[in-house]
């Protein structure tokens, strides 16, 4: 199989072929191309690599775990919301996620000694991208970009559970307070749906 070539780096990103390696992040990215349609990281102990996947027949895609020896895929997690990314410590303690919820970013990160999953305090409403953890696994930087807030570097410290916004973009004078978060509209569609 195609991982076998794989040799770790922390943070390496499996892109499938049909997507733009210019649009996928984080980086860096590997050489190898998986054929089976899933981005992911392997693990920092080389026996595993841990995906976003459709494997199976599913309609959105889920966080798995692909056992590098057998093959065998194992779910992590299969929110009703598409997940969008993810990303490894480079000692493999933990593991993060976004997930694209109504058009929002959920992020998410699981102690792998534990099985604990948390999630950023306060996180305003917006979209996440780049995930990186620091060298020390203490950390995990990314992207924020929101309709009150800028695209700007936010760090999220783990071991104090503490949020906050690193860099600050030049609102070019435009007060914070005239910014709005938009509401969320759904309706049941004739087949009964909520879309």
């Amino acid at each position: 199989p195609w991982n076998t070539k794989a040799i770790y780096t922390p943070g390496q990103v499996y892109v499938p072929k049909d997507v733009d390696r210019n649009d996928a992040n984080p980086r860096p990215h590997s050489d190898a191309v998986p054929s089976n349609g899933l981005i992911g990281c392997v693990s920092a102990d080389g026996k595993s690599v841990y995906c976003v996947t459709t494997h199976g027949g599913r309609d959105l895609a889920a966080l798995a775990q692909i056992d590098s020896a057998t093959g065998n895929v194992t779910f992590i997690q299969t929110p009703p919301h598409e997940v969008e990314a993810l990303e490894v410590s480079p000692q493999g303690r933990w593991l993060a996620w976004l997930v694209n919820v109504d058009g929002r970013s959920e992020v998410n990160v699981r102690d792998l000694r534990s099985g604990r999953t948390v999630t950023p305090p306060g996180l305003p409403v917006g979209v996440v991208s780049a995930l990186e953890f620091s060298r020390d696994e203490a950390r995990l930087a990314f992207t924020f970009d929101g309709p009150r807030h800028n695209l700007d570097v936010w760090g999220w410290d783990l071991t104090t559970n503490a949020l906050r916004q690193l860099t600050h973009s030049s609102r070019a004078g435009i007060p914070f307070s005239t910014f709005v978060e938009p509401e969320l509209i759904q309706y049941r569609t004739f087949d009964g749906r909520m879309i």
